[in-house]
């Protein structure tokens, strides 16, 4: 009956590992989705900040050519 105790308690120790290891995982996860959420956020800025400029280039040049 004590083979049956230990065994079971092995089962129970195996059980918290197994989730511990996928609570692990599901945290992982949401720390690489945030993080290229993040990068997205960056990236798009970055186009943004890039075409203003050259909306405002294109501006500088029309006003430009227009009081010549």
């Amino acid at each position: 009956m004590e083979l049956v105790g230990q065994a079971g308690i092995g089962l129970v120790q195996w059980t918290r590992e197994v989730h511990e290891e996928a609570n692990q995982a599901r945290k992982k996860v949401v720390e690489l989705k945030l993080h290229r959420q993040e990068q997205a956020t960056a990236k798009h800025e970055k186009l943004k900040q890039a075409y203003l400029r050259k909306k405002l280039e294109e501006l500088k040049a029309a006003s430009n050519a227009n009081q010549t």
